[in-house]
């Protein structure tokens, strides 16, 4: 784990790796602090997230490449 955030996000992203859609941003600067999945838009999610004023979180749009097994040098 590169960072304690990532250590604390870990338990509940893992459980998206378990669909072969998803990528949680292994490989990338912020693991498990951002996913990912052609299907998701991005712009429209962290809107509604945001919408809803979770205390602590702020979502943002962004853009990587996942470096899993499955999803290999896919852009989300």
């Amino acid at each position: 784990m590169r960072s304690l955030k990532a250590a604390l996000l870990y338990p509940g992203l893992c459980l998206l790796e378990y669909s072969k859609n998803y990528s949680v941003g292994r490989g990338t600067d912020a693991p498990f602090e951002q996913i990912g999945a052609d299907f998701i838009g991005g712009r429209e999610l962290a809107a509604a997230l945001n919408q809803r004023l979770i205390p602590g979180s702020a979502c943002l749009r962004d853009e990587f490449h996942a470096h899993g097994i499955e999803l290999q040098g896919r852009a989300y």
